[in-house]
């Protein structure tokens, strides 16, 4: 078996010609000129009926002349499969085994023709224009669909441009993405990089292109708003917006807060009754929280949007054939508009500012009754003190007395 690099390969190629039987070990549609795919080749079964089956495939590809020579190559230098198979060729007896090690990797790196790579107009390999051309199809692909997306979100023409700037840095990134792959592809070959280099440079305009083809698509597709509308869930935007209910009630409304802090126990029985109403007060206020349901979650702003920009292009506005049937944008503008999304973003922020009032009014209260538990304390240690044992009578200390309920002071919580 001789080991051969990728020059000597073609070489023997150009010398042999279809003498020398070119076998791929792997499935590659890039493929030396003359190449024959036999991936069974580099099979990892050792079986008996393996080793049979692998000679007869030999034997078919040379024409059962083991005199003839044959070429083995895979992927790169770092794949075993084209050894394998030129190990096997050798053990069937084949006298002129050549390893291709490089492998494609190392035809291409040498800028070395791949089977199909006559020159095109331009100068460059038929199969590097094709990969350009798909470079450009594939990556910067824009359905009309995605500009109908993007479209019905923005508020009004001014933003529209603004609106797609996000849609085509993304369309020229991936396009420089394909093309900086097809340069590792044909590094070796000066011409087909200098053509993706200019091909670089036509990334924005591309992008501009693409965008704009989808632009026309859509406005020529009615049908594709028309879905768009029927796509929404009606019931859940009413829902939402009955949901919406102007937060009328505030904290004044559960009475002004206690701020005495020194009081009588009769003071303080009363004093824990407000408390407790108070608080319950509170909590009444307090807006319902999101429990998950299907509406709470719906985009009505989206839904606005859409309405509003498919206005323009319904049938009572848009003249021709090419028009949004009136029924189906009327279906959705009816609650899709600008009015019930003022009033539940109203809502909304009136439903925002109780929560945070009504926090802030049993943060209040809360350090009201620490410091009027506080001075309970203070008082109860003071009548401790003044009920301290004399100190004539050592050998039989005063038991602590403390106020009977009716004279004590009871703490708040």
């Amino acid at each position: 078996m001789t080991t051969v690099r990728p020059e000597e390969a073609k070489c023997l190629m150009d010398a042999l010609g279809e003498r020398l039987v070119v076998v791929q070990v792997m499935n590659d549609e890039r493929q030396l000129p003359g190449a024959q795919a036999v991936p069974e080749l580099a099979s990892p079964d050792l079986s008996e009926q393996a080793h049979e089956r692998l000679g007869e495939r030999l034997a078919q590809l040379s024409g059962r002349d083991k005199m003839r020579p044959l070429l083995f190559y895979c992927h790169h230098a770092r794949c075993a499969l084209s050894y394998n198979a030129s190990v096997r060729a050798r053990q069937h007896g084949y006298a002129h085994v050549f390893w291709l090690r490089q492998g494609n990797a190392g035809w291409i790196h040498a800028g070395l023709p791949l089977q199909g790579d006559e020159l095109g107009a331009s100068g460059i390999p038929i199969r590097a224009e094709q990969m350009i051309q798909r470079c450009k199809y594939a990556a910067l692909s824009y359905g009309a669909e995605d500009y109908a997306k993007v479209f019905v979100t923005a508020r009004h023409a001014m933003e529209l441009d603004s609106k797609f700037s996000e849609p085509r840095r993304i369309l020229r990134a991936r396009y420089e993405r394909c093309l900086a792959d097809l340069r590792n592809g044909f590094a070796g070959n000066r011409l087909v990089l200098d053509e993706i280099n200019r091909s670089y440079l036509q990334g924005e305009m591309l992008a501009n292109n693409a965008i704009a083809l989808a632009r026309h698509q859509a406005e020529a597709n009615p049908q594709l708003f028309k879905d768009m509308l029927e796509r929404i869930d009606v019931r859940l935007l009413n829902l939402k917006l009955a949901s919406a209910r102007h937060a009328g009630g505030s904290v004044a409304d559960c009475g002004p807060p206690l701020t005495k802090e020194r009081m009588s126990n009769a003071e303080l029985e009363r004093a824990r009754a407000w408390l407790n109403n108070y608080r319950a007060c509170l909590l009444r206020l307090e807006p319902p929280r999101p429990r998950g349901e299907a509406w709470e979650t719906v985009d009505f702003e989206a839904a606005v949007r859409l309405a509003q920009a498919v206005a323009p292009l319904t049938c009572g506005v848009a003249s021709g054939p090419r028009c949004v049937p009136q029924e189906s944008w009327k279906r959705v503008a009816d609650v899709a508009n600008q009015g019930n999304l003022d009033r539940i973003k109203d809502s909304e922020q009136r439903q925002a500012r109780l929560r945070g009032d009504i926090a802030q009014a049993l943060s209040s209260v809360n350090d009201w009754v620490a410091r009027v538990n506080a001075h309970l304390t203070d008082e109860d240690d003071a009548a401790e003190a003044s009920y301290a044992a004399p100190v004539y009578r050592p050998a039989m200390p005063a038991p602590s007395v403390r106020r009977n309920s009716s004279v004590s002071a009871p703490g708040m919580r």
